[in-house]
């Protein structure tokens, strides 16, 4: 056989080995991705909705002891599972106080959490006071309101505006109990009395 042509037989034979050897190894690379493959993740599902909810209703909220702490109505109330949080939507608490007045406090929003032991009232928040025996009404309004049921007080680092038949008080925070006629105007306390004419 001529030179020439045993060279190109020899040329072919390596080529077609060498074709070979890397259609096998392509494979092999191949198989060996597929089977350390990470498998996905686990994909959590979204909740579609809330678990149960209620529109427009009236819940008085017990103790363990059985006896109501307070009233809160609502136009819509949501529950989803796992959350632990009851979320309501343009809500207004009732707290009964010992002088036989009442504290309403209406919010855009509240969620209560930890079994009602707190409720944050969100966006505008407006605390009235109707006392019928002295005829007087005392309005507070901020934002951002921390209820606390079992202790019967509520506080805020919010701007304040306190508003009676004669006052107009402007502060920063407030602390107040629900059970009595007191609360606690915090920083930059500023105020005008309307002095009756003689």
């Amino acid at each position: 056989m001529p030179p020439l042509q045993s060279f190109v037989s020899a040329f072919k034979n390596q080529r077609t080995l060498l074709l070979l050897t890397l259609t096998v190894l392509a494979g092999f690379t191949i198989w060996l991705q597929w089977y350390n493959r990470s498998s996905p993740p686990a994909i959590e599902p979204t909740p579609s909705g809330p678990d149960y909810y209620l529109r427009n209703f009236t819940l008085t909220a017990t103790g363990a002891d059985g006896l109501p702490r307070y009233i809160i109505d609502s136009a819509y109330m949501e529950y989803i599972a796992g959350q632990e949080t009851i979320t309501f939507l343009r809500p207004s608490l009732f707290f009964d106080n010992e002088n036989q007045t009442s504290w309403q406090i209406q919010g855009d929003k509240a969620r209560v959490t930890e079994q009602g032991r707190w409720i944050m009232m969100e966006g505008q928040v407006v605390l009235k006071q109707r006392n019928e025996m002295r005829n007087e009404t005392i309005r507070l309004e901020t934002a951002d309101l921390l209820v606390l049921p079992e202790q019967k007080r509520a506080e805020s680092n919010n701007p304040v505006l306190l508003t009676t038949s004669d006052a107009i008080v402007k502060a920063v925070g407030l602390r107040m109990n629900l059970l009595q006629e007191r609360f606690e105007l915090l920083h930059q306390v500023q105020g005008e009395y309307r002095v009756p004419p003689s």
